[in-house]
This record gives structure tokens, sequence and C-alpha cells, in this order.
């Protein structure tokens, strides 16, 4: 039987015998195949994981080296239990921010009188503080809690005091002109203040003191000013919409003052 199966296939191999030699071979190249992507994609993750920790590490030490808010506690410089602020700012020799007041070093030198044009008080805890007669014209004071400070005859002209709480602050004699007080609450004593041009969007203005105050060309759209004391003050060219009028009526109201408060003082 043997013999007779050389005799018929002699010395070729079986058709089937071809085809399991070309299935192997074919699972051995496969393999090899994803032996070589696993290779190059974990080659690749290292390198990705590699830079991510660099980049990290790099930041680090920018953020180190330059970018912290520091806090400096005042309360033993006459201005009460306060933390000041100062926020990162390119520096010129000697510790002071270039472009702005002298007195807006690292930290802030606080004070009445004090130089702080264009310094960066924002979200500081100034609550308190006597800054009377400072000079503040365009400094940040964004979120700043400037409850019950100080503040008679300061420059704030061109600053930005967004969502300040200047609750019981006494702001006589302040120039608030072109100042942005949005959302600010300004529950304090503006006597003779200039707001001119100044924005008061939907700022709080109740139970203010605003007499005598110069509020040509204010921003009052959704400022809230019921029981706010208006007497002899300038609103003239003042922008009311949706403004809480002393009186606690609505500006928009048809009572034939032209969608103002000037009747409801």
């Amino acid at each position: 039987m043997a013999w007779g199966a050389f005799l018929l296939f002699g010395k070729r191999k079986p058709a089937w015998a071809s085809i399991v030699v070309r299935d192997v071979e074919l699972r051995n190249g496969k393999e090899e195949a994803m032996k070589r992507r696993i290779s190059e994609t974990s080659s690749r993750l290292f390198v990705v994981i590699v830079m991510a920790l660099g980049s990290i590490l790099v930041m680090g030490g920018l953020w180190a080296a330059g970018g912290d808010l520091f806090w400096e506690d005042q309360s033993d410089k006459g201005h009460g239990p306060l933390l000041v602020p100062f926020a990162e700012a390119s520096e010129k020799p000697g510790g002071n921010p270039s472009g702005v007041g002298a007195d807006c070093t690292d930290p802030p030198s606080l004070g009445p009188g004090a130089n702080l044009v264009n310094c960066d008080l924002s979200l500081g805890p100034l609550r308190g503080a006597n800054l009377t007669g400072t000079n503040l014209t365009g400094a940040n004071l964004r979120g700043a809690i400037l409850y019950n400070a100080k503040l008679r005859d300061v420059n704030l002209s061109g600053a930005t005091l967004i969502s300040a709480d200047l609750t019981g602050a006494n702001l006589t004699g302040a120039n608030l002109r072109d100042a942005n007080l949005t959302f600010a609450r300004l529950s304090a004593d503006l006597t003779g203040a200039n707001l001119r041009d100044a924005n008061l969007t939907n700022s709080d203005l109740a139970f203010a003191n605003l007499t005598r105050a110069n509020l040509t060309g204010t921003n009052l759209t959704g400022a809230n000013l019921r029981d706010a004391n208006l007497t002899g003050a300038n609103v003239a060219k003042a922008r009311w919409s949706n403004t809480t009028c002393p009186d606690g009526t609505n500006s928009n109201n048809p009572d034939g003052d032209g969608g103002t408060c000037l009747t409801n003082f």
C-alpha cells in the first residue's frame, strides 16, 4: 500500500501539507507584526509620558519663580487687620512692577496718600483699610473687599471694581470717573464723588449717600438705587434701563419721566 502511494505521488508533497505549511507561516508572520506594533506603541507612549512630565516640571518651575500670589499681614502698620495681595507683574530693579505706582511693590505699601497707579489688588481683603487720598488710577480691584474702608478723596478713575464690596466705605470726594463698578456693592458714602461716565451696571447702591455726586453720563442699567440719597446730584445724560429708583419704582415704568428716575427721587 505504501509502495502504491509512493508510485502515485512520487516525491511530491501532498496539497494539504503545503496548505498547513503556509498557514503556519502566515500565523508566524501575524505574530511578528503584532509584536512590532506593540513595541512601536510602547515606545511612542513612553515618549509622550516623558514630554508631558517635562512640561509639568517646566511650568512648575516658572510658577515657583514668579507666578505666586503673595499676602502680607498689615495689621502692625496701622491699617487694621487685613491681608494684602500682590499679583504677578513684570518687575523693575528694586521690586517695583513696571508701569505702576511707586508703592505697588512686592507686597504693596498701603496707607494714606500711597501711589498705587495700575496696581493689581484684585480679590484683596482690604476691610477697613485706610487709603485716604490714595492714587489708584487704573488699579485692578476686581472682587476686592473694601468694607468700611476709608477712601476719602481717593483717585479711582479708570479703575476696575467689578463685584467689589464697598459697603460702608467712605468715598466722600472720591474720583471714580470711567471706573468699572459692574455688580459692585456701593451702599456707601459717596457725597460729592465724581462718577462721571462710570459703569454702574447691576450695581447695588441701596441706601447710598450720593448727595451732590456727579453722575453725568453714568450707566445705571439694572442698578439698585432704592432709598439712595440723590439730593443735588447731577444725573445729566445718565443711562437708565430697568433701574430701581430711590422710591422703589422701576425706571421703565410709564410715569412720564421718559424711562428715568428723575421724578422718583
